[in-house]
Order: C-alpha cells, then sequence, then structure tokens
C-alpha cells in the first residue's frame, strides 16, 4: 500500500469504524463504515507495518498490511 488501500468487508456490514494501528496498537486514525467496500486514505503514514480493524456491534475482524 502506498496512498490508498480499499478495505472489503465480507458479510452484512452494519454501521462500523475501520481503525488503523500502529504495531504496538496505538491508534492513527479511524474511519466510519456503513458498506462493503472502503478506501483509506494512509499517504501520511510512514513506511511499516500496521494493522487495519473493522469493528461493528457484532464482530471484530483485524489485518496486518505494509505500507511502503
Amino acid at each position: 500500500v502506498q496512498q490508498e488501500m480499499v478495505v472489503t468487508i465480507g458479510g452484512t456490514v452494519q454501521e462500523g469504524t475501520i481503525a488503523v494501528m500502529d504495531m504496538t496498537g496505538k491508534l492513527l486514525k479511524t474511519q466510519t463504515v456503513n458498506s462493503n467496500t472502503v478506501k483509506v486514505n494512509v499517504t501520511e503514514l510512514p513506511a511499516g507495518m500496521y494493522i487495519v480493524q473493522y469493528t461493528d456491534d457484532n464482530r471484530r475482524e483485524q489485518v496486518k498490511f505494509s505500507k511502503q
């Protein structure tokens, strides 16, 4: 990922939140979600490994990604 990451959420999406965190769990940015596909701008983040996490009332899913 360099500038913008597309996050695709499977299943039924309720209104939830996308959070971007560093590898220590420090919250760097959040974005409200109400569809299965969300674009997250990561231009301001320095190169490195990060975690993106989707949370709604019923579930929480996270995945690691590399910013170049």
